[in-house]
């Protein structure tokens, strides 16, 4: 993930908890997280990685 990606998707909406963890680490793996602040409503979230050089693929799920 490069350290931070948006992911498009119409499933996300205000307050939903996004839940996401590696799938194929790569790089310099780094601590996931994707903030509430950060969806825009039926349209995206940001995962960001703590280290810049995770470009690791991940998965992630969604939970209203």
């Amino acid at each position: 993930i490069d350290g931070t990606v948006t992911v498009s998707t119409a499933s996300v909406k205000t307050g939903y908890k996004i839940y996401v963890s590696h799938n194929a680490p790569s790089g310099v793996i780094g601590i996931l997280s994707a903030s509430t602040a950060d969806i825009i409503n039926e349209t995206s979230f940001v995962i960001n990685s703590t280290n810049a050089g995770d470009n690791s693929t991940v998965n992630w799920w969604i939970a209203p």
